[in-house]
């Protein structure tokens, strides 16, 4: 059956999602990196705490999608959830969170360009990354505000069994972006508001 699901995903803007963790875990297989630390230059971004470990997609999964993107909250002190850091490093390279990997492949997968600010006559700080000419503010450790959109429902949910029997309309899924099975780390079912 894996075999038939990476084929149903093959020539499709299918964006994978998987999780970094502090453990020396290596499961699965990672997409590719959107960038290294070498094309960093003289610049860094702050506070880039190294993974150890991922638990990434079964190896057809992911070879067979377009791309894949983190799914790690930047969780606050007092627990609320407002920032969702956009990329990652894990030895040397950097990954995309899944909101970055999805807007990557609403706009082909252009690459990931980074804009350095110095406003102290110091080391230059990250302000912006860009993608597909869409530019998203950033603070210093590439984490950007999450724009929560409403309360929960603001987005339509639909039925993955109700798709594979084929039981909604092809116009109500035509042209959007479509999140299945997601989850976060500890692997509850979520419903996207700022406590998670």
């Amino acid at each position: 059956y894996d075999a038939i699901f990476a084929n149903k995903l093959q020539k499709r803007k299918i964006v994978l999602g998987y999780t970094f963790n502090e453990e020396k875990d290596k499961k699965g297989l990672l997409p590719s990196p959107v960038f290294s630390e070498g094309d960093l230059g003289k610049h860094k971004i702050a506070n880039s705490q190294e993974r150890s470990g991922y638990s990434g997609n079964i190896d057809v999964l992911q070879k067979s999608a377009m791309s894949g993107g983190h799914f790690n909250p930047a969780n606050e002190a007092d627990g609320v959830l407002r920032k969702v850091q956009l990329v990652i490093p894990y030895e040397k390279q950097y990954y995309a969170a899944l909101s970055l990997a999805v807007v990557r492949a609403y706009f082909d997968n252009p690459p990931v360009k980074l804009e350095f600010a110095d406003y102290t006559g110091g080391d230059a700080e990250l302000e912006e990354i860009s993608v597909g000419g869409l530019k998203i503010p950033v603070d210093n450790q590439a984490r950007a505000l999450i724009p929560f959109r409403g309360p929960r429902n603001s987005f339509k949910y639909v039925s993955a069994s109700d798709i594979m029997n084929e039981l909604v309309p092809v116009d109500e899924l035509k042209s959007k972006i479509v999140l299945m099975g997601t989850s976060t780390p500890d692997r509850k079912s979520t419903r996207l508001n700022s406590s998670h």
